[in-house]
């Protein structure tokens, strides 16, 4: 009985090249796509943040006749402060940030929060701020808020 030659010798230099330029071929098209769905999923973390705070600035508005100017007086330990990718509040410094919340414009009637992005969170194109007032509008920056809410 005779073996093929070919049948021992493995792979050629051609085929793995090929190998290769295909799998690089996969990764340049899966890549992009893959990160922004990543900024895009960290993104909701800060939207679900500033809903969740607007709720508590109107409970504060219901038990005080006013809303809060800064974040202490809702019950934060600082104000600014800024959230991890769980949404979790972390120290501003923090290398996990990935948007500081804060106040802006407040008074006794009126208020806007605001979600900066912070360190890889930072390349989100045109949602780089979010912010939503007391009437509800949402706003982003340097983008419009359809394309970031």
């Amino acid at each position: 009985m005779q073996h093929s030659q070919r049948a021992g010798r493995g792979f050629t230099l051609i085929e793995v090249m090929i190998v290769v330029v295909v799998v690089g071929v996969l990764l340049m098209v899966a890549l992009p796509s893959y990160q922004q769905q990543v900024l895009k999923t960290k993104r909701s973390v800060a939207k679900s943040t500033l809903e969740a705070l607007r709720v508590r600035q109107e409970q504060f508005f219901v038990n005080n006749r006013r809303y809060a100017t800064d974040l202490t007086t809702l019950g934060y330990a600082t104000s600014p402060y800024a959230i991890d990718e769980e949404g979790e509040p972390v120290a501003v410094g923090s290398t996990a940030r990935i948007y500081t919340i804060s106040i802006t414009g407040a008074s006794a009637t009126e208020f806007t929060l605001k979600a900066d992005a912070q360190l890889g969170q930072a390349k989100d194109g045109n949602c780089k701020t979010l912010t939503l007032s007391h009437t509800g509008n949402r706003g982003a920056s340097p983008g419009s808020a359809g394309d970031c809410w």
